[in-house]
């Protein structure tokens, strides 16, 4: 087994294991199928350690995981057996298998071989970026999935911000999902919505320290390892910048598009560039730029204050030929209705609600025009 595909965490943890540890603990396993040691295969792909949750993977195909699910729970006993973890409450310990299953004899046809995993239950995928941190994107997210349900759109959200997930604590939602027979992770569901974040997998104040490729397994557990029921649409709220999970997503999902979320003030509009330079880069075509704190409209006197510009996100969509979404205010109700949780009455408030619902039609407008260029599927 190559060490670079264990992959070990940086979590402050109370867990004093390792996954040298745990690969000690299996040491004397064998291939089911093979024979081969455990450790000589490329079976056992990930180790891991987040807060109190171990998470291990075997790789293997759908068609095989009859014959793997005794390694499977062997594995799942040696290590809940491990000395460590006995005075210790509250363990999670997960071993999951990939169980892709081929849909082709083709090779070149099947997800695995092209790098990108099958998500048959999910028809839309779209990215919201931002080039910078700040700008009310996970707000945008939260409210636009909230806009496109009361449009009759089945809708699930992503919370790809690993190192800041805020989406349960703007949704008012906790605990650890639910894992299925198969080992796939069962989203959280409010609203009629399907969510799932690194924010239901840890406590609310432990900080996330991890490399790169620990980040990359972590996304694609969350695209392959996580049972989404029929989504029309899923909201993927990718942390600010360029880097390692924007790129994963990019590689390892079929984007549908992506729509970049921007305040009108020059310096986010030039991190904004970047992120529309990405998406146009890597050929994830571009649904939209919104435009949030586009203005403050004084609840008092009516009087109407351009705070950080005002329309510097349109000008640049217009420029960049992008299409232009939405303009949404900066407004004290949407705050405090998006900090305690109360967005399915912000959305449907006529004017508060207004920006999101037009942004959730002409995201919906953006993917019919991809549809009808056969950039997506029918």
């Amino acid at each position: 087994m190559s060490n670079n595909n264990i992959l070990e965490s940086m979590v402050p943890t109370e867990l004093k294991i390792t996954p040298q540890t745990i690969l000690d603990v299996l040491s004397d396993l064998q291939d089911p199928k093979t024979k081969e040691p455990l450790s000589k295969t490329e079976r056992l792909s990930d180790i891991i350690i987040a807060g109190k949750r171990i998470n291990i993977t075997l790789s293997v195909s759908k068609e095989e995981c009859d014959d793997y699910e005794g390694l499977r729970l062997e594995i799942e006993r040696r290590v809940k057996s491990m000395p460590a973890l006995d005075k210790l409450d509250q363990v999670k310990i997960l071993v999951i298998m990939t169980a892709h299953k081929s849909t082709s004899n083709n090779p070149s046809d099947n997800p695995l071989f092209r790098g990108r995993f099958e998500l048959s239950e999910i028809k839309d995928i779209v990215a919201i970026a931002s080039g910078k941190g700040g700008v009310g994107k996970s707000t945008t997210t939260v409210n636009l999935a909230y806009a496109l349900r009361d449009m009759g759109v089945k809708v699930g959200i992503l919370d790809a911000d690993i190192y800041g997930p805020s989406i349960p604590k703007m949704l008012d939602i906790s605990g650890e999902p639910k894992v299925d027979r198969e080992k796939f992770m069962i989203p959280v569901e409010k609203d009629g919505i399907q969510i799932m974040s690194m924010g239901f997998l840890m406590a609310e104040d432990a900080p996330v320290i991890w490399r790169g490729p620990v980040i990359q397994k972590a996304i694609q557990q969350f695209l392959s390892q996580v049972r989404w029921f029929n989504l029309d649409v899923l909201l993927i709220d990718l942390p600010p910048g360029t880097g390692d999970i924007q790129l994963t997503l990019v590689k390892k999902a079929c984007i549908s598009g992506a729509i970049v979320v921007s305040t009108p003030q020059d310096v986010a509009l030039i991190d904004a560039k970047k992120a529309i330079g990405m998406f146009q880069k890597v050929e994830v075509p571009l649904l939209g730029v919104i435009e949030n704190m586009s203005y403050f409209q004084c609840p008092h006197c009516d009087e109407r204050s351009n705070i950080f510009s005002h329309g510097g996100a349109h000008k640049t969509a217009d420029t960049l030929k992008v299409p232009f979404l939405a303009e949404i205010p900066l407004d004290l109700n949407i705050r405090e209705m998006t900090d305690t949780g109360a967005q399915e009455n912000l959305v449907r408030n006529i004017d508060l609600g207004f920006p999101y619902r037009q942004a959730a039609t002409s995201l919906l407008n953006q993917l019919q025009k991809q549809r009808s260029k056969g950039n997506l599927a029918a």
